[in-house]
This record gives structure tokens, sequence and C-alpha cells, in this order.
């Protein structure tokens, strides 16, 4: 019963069937209604990014991959995993395209417990009864995680996820804008950027390591015999072909190309969040634009808006920009800035002003509260839907969704109404 003339934007996963431009569910809404604009959940972008990073190159995908075979090497016996537990005392993690958290508590795990990890798997070989299978799996996997090239990797991305997960987190709570959005995706950036730049401080970090565990700082690139083109009698080497050393290699091939996929894709497919906060910079840089900036940049608004804001959008925004510093605290965000002129009561005199702060506050910035309020409302249903009727399911459905809304009510009014109500 929601119209949808009145929507003025949407934002979904990633997955074709809602995001596509052609068929997907946004298309079919912006036939419908073209101001509901599209906003990319943020949280499933960066996962995406995540996700591409660790396919970039063979070496990369390889690593991951023996993440993953470690844990299920340990997971199909109970005899396997008692090893582990006691070697470790800690539990492997299983990797997940959709769950990127899974990925750096799978990594950090490896990479801060890799010596116990190692004599588990010495210790299942001594001790376990294995198939030839099995004791292919597990000498495969001690081969790898002995070799400096895992030792730098696990290195690398401990910090590169690390980073992810951070900005992830973030990006899921429930009260930031597409202004939030957009500046942590840049500080993201320039931490990838930083950690791309100490590639030396990384692997003096991983040759310390190597160290302490006995294992050679030298890259498996050096062990194979390096392949060179056949060349013509009146042909040269080209400076691409000739020889370099294997850390190198290492680092052109492998580090560079994972480091630079993630920052290309990062500006690609956050395009959308910096095209929307450009629409509105009168509300988020109003104390850093000229005048006649201000107008071109609402001007502009107003056509994209046309239903919602008139020429007077402008004058209320010069309006603003006067009263600014005498009436409103310095660096408000657009939420804290709309409340403020609520509280004061001068909506009467900024009516299209607050529109506009609606609409920006309200285009979402990620999904994965409104997935969570689907897990929430599935555990209510199966465990107490034969017991209650359908008022009392969304009734308790919606307590569970806005939980924070919830604890902030007054239970003497709540029983006192309740008691009045229930008295014969």
């Amino acid at each position: 019963g929601i119209p949808l003339e009145d929507c003025r934007g949407q934002g979904y996963d990633n997955g074709a069937n809602m995001s596509g431009k052609l068929k997907g569910v946004q298309a079919q809404i912006l036939k419908a209604n073209p101001f509901a604009i599209y906003s990319p959940c943020a949280s499933h972008t960066l996962n995406l990014v995540g996700v591409h990073a660790a396919e970039s190159c063979q070496e990369v995908a390889t690593f991951f991959g023996n993440v993953n075979r470690l844990y299920n090497f340990f997971s199909a016996s109970p005899e396997r995993w008692a090893i582990l537990k006691k070697e470790t005392g800690c539990s492997l993690h299983r990797l997940s395209d959709t769950r990127w958290s899974a990925r750096i508590a799978a990594v950090r795990i490896v990479a801060s417990h890799l010596p116990s990890v190692l004599v588990a798997l010495e210790g299942v070989l001594d001790t376990c009864n294995l198939t030839s299978e099995a004791k292919s799996e597990a000498n495969g996997l001690n081969n790898y995680f002995k070799t400096f090239d895992a030792i730098v990797l696990l290195t690398v991305w401990v910090k590169v996820l690390q980073c992810i997960e951070n900005r992830n987190l973030i990006l899921q709570t429930g009260d930031i804008s597409l202004d939030t959005q957009a500046a942590n995706i840049k500080d993201l950036q320039e931490e990838i950027q930083a950690i791309r730049n100490k590639w030396d401080s990384l692997l003096t970090e991983a040759s310390l390591v190597a160290q302490a565990m006995e294992i050679p700082a030298q890259f498996r690139s050096e062990e194979r015999r390096k392949r060179k083109r056949k060349l013509m009698p009146d042909e040269r080497r080209s400076e691409d072909e000739t020889e370099c050393s294997a850390e190198q290699a290492f680092r052109n091939n492998v580090f560079f190309v994972a480091i630079d996929s993630i920052i290309s894709d990062l500006s690609a497919r956050f395009q959308t969040t910096a095209t929307l906060c450009e629409s509105f910079a009168p509300l988020l840089r109003l104390g850093n634009m000229s005048e006649e900036q201000i107008k071109a940049t609402c001007r502009a608004l107003t056509r994209t808006y046309p239903k919602d804001l008139t020429v007077e959008f402008e004058n209320e925004m010069l309006l603003l920009k006067t009263v600014y510093n005498a009436t409103f605290a310095h660096n408000l965000s657009p939420l804290q800035l709309l409340n403020a002129i609520y509280k004061l009561q001068l909506q009467s005199i900024f009516g299209e002003t607050c529109i506009a702060l609606r609409i920006f506050c309200t285009l979402p910035v990620t999904v994965a509260g409104g997935e969570r309020a689907f897990s929430k409302m599935k555990l209510v249903k199966n465990y107490l839907r034969s017991t209650m009727s359908q008022d009392r399911l969304n009734s308790l459905a919606l307590l569970s969704i806005e939980s924070q809304l919830a604890r902030k009510l007054d239970f003497k009014d709540l029983i006192k109404d309740f008691a009045t109500k229930k008295t014969r």
C-alpha cells in the first residue's frame, strides 16, 4: 500500500535480478518513478571489491584456496580438529564470497598461529590413519605454508583485509548517510595506497617471520628456471623482457596487481556514491562554497527533483549560508542539521531545505540492516508462530527489528495503559 510515486531512493544488494539496469527491480521502479535514484549497497559493493581482488592473479587465488583447504582438511575429522585445538588453542574459519568478514577471520588465525598450524599438520601426518588422498592434501598444505611466498601473502592480506573489515563495520551501521560512506571509502583508498607504498617494510616483516620459523626468505620463482623468448638475429630484447629478481617479479606481478585491483575497483564501484554526494553538495559543503557555486548546484538539484524543489530552494540555501555560523553549530551532518532546524522551529523558513535534507538522509547506504531484520523475523516465526496470531507476530517482529527504539520506551506508561485496558 505504499505509494511508489513518493519514493526518492532505492537500494539493493548487487544481484543482477535486483540491481540490473535493464531488467532488474531497479529498472522496473525507475520506469514507474524516475525520481527513485538507485544507490547500491555499500557493504555488498565493498565485498565485491574484495572478491575481485582475491581473483586478480593466480598466486592470490591459490593463496585463498589453500587457506580454505586448510580449514576443510582439519574440519573433516574430529581427531584432526582435536589436534589443531591442542596445538593452536583456537579454531580455523572457512572463507565466504558473500560474507567477506569471514576472510579476515580465516587469514588472521593462520597468520598469527602459522607455526602451531604447521605443527598440527605434522601431528596429523604422524598420528592419524590417513588415506593416500588425505596424506597428499596434508603434505601439499604443509609444503605451501612453509614457503616464503605464503608468508608474504599472509603478511599483506592481514593488513588489507583488516582495513576493509573496519570500513565494512562502519558502513553497516544504521545511522550513517552517503557523505559518511563517501568519506570512509576515500579514507580506505588512502589506506590501501599507503600499504602499496610500504612494500619494503612488509617484506622485512615477512623476512623476520620466516627467519623465526627457519624458512629461507626466498621466493619460489627463484627456484624455477627462467624462460626467455628466442630472439631473431636482428632483434634486441626489450626492457620488459630483461631479467629481474624474484622479489621484483613477485612485487610487480602479484602484490601490485592485487592492490591496484582494490584501488581501481573502489573508484569504479563507488562512483554512484560520489555522484550523489556531488549533486547534494550545497547541503554537504555549504560553508566552503561561493554564492555562484551554491546557485549552480541548487539549480542542478532542482532539475533532478522538479516535483519537490523549486527556485525557492536556491534562495533558502543562500539565506542558510548567511545565518549558519550564528545559528547552528559547526560541521553538522545533514541529519544533525535537519534536526537542528526542527528544534529551532525554522522549518517554515527552510521548508525546501528540509525536503532536500530528508531526501538525502533517506537515500540507502546499505541493506545490511534490512537483511538482519529478515533474519530476525524468520527466527521469531520459526519458534513462536504456532502459538500466536498474525498481529502478535508482526508486533514482535517490529519490536525486534526496532530494538534500539524499543529500549528507549517508558515502560511505566505502557504498563499503565495495558492495565487500564485490561481492568474489568
